[in-house]
C-alpha cells in the first residue's frame, strides 16, 4: 500500500495542466532533435529517444500512483470486501 501523501501528491501532479504542458514541451524538444539530426548522428537520436522514454515513464508512474487507490478499491470490490 502506498503512502497516502504520495498518492495525493501524484493526483495533484496528474491533474496539473502546467506539468502536462511542460512534459509536452520536453517531449517536443527531443522529438525535434530526432527529426532534425543528421543521418550520421545515430548517438544523438538514441539519446533523445531515451529522454522521451524517460519522460513518458515518469508520466506513467505518476498516473499509476495517482490511480492506485481506485484500483485497490476496485479489486476489493471484486473480492467482496469493502
Amino acid at each position: 500500500m502506498l503512502d497516502q501523501d504520495l498518492v495525493r501528491g501524484a493526483q495533484d501532479l496528474n491533474t496539473n495542466p502546467a506539468l502536462e504542458e511542460i512534459v509536452q514541451r520536453v517531449i517536443e524538444k527531443y522529438t525535434q532533435i530526432i527529426v532534425n539530426s543528421a543521418p550520421a548522428d545515430a548517438a544523438v537520436r538514441e539519446d533523445a529517444y531515451r529522454m522521451v522514454r524517460a519522460v513518458n515513464e515518469l508520466r506513467n508512474e505518476i498516473k499509476s500512483v495517482a490511480i492506485s487507490n481506485s484500483v485497490s478499491a476496485w479489486n476489493r470490490g471484486l473480492r467482496g470486501k469493502t
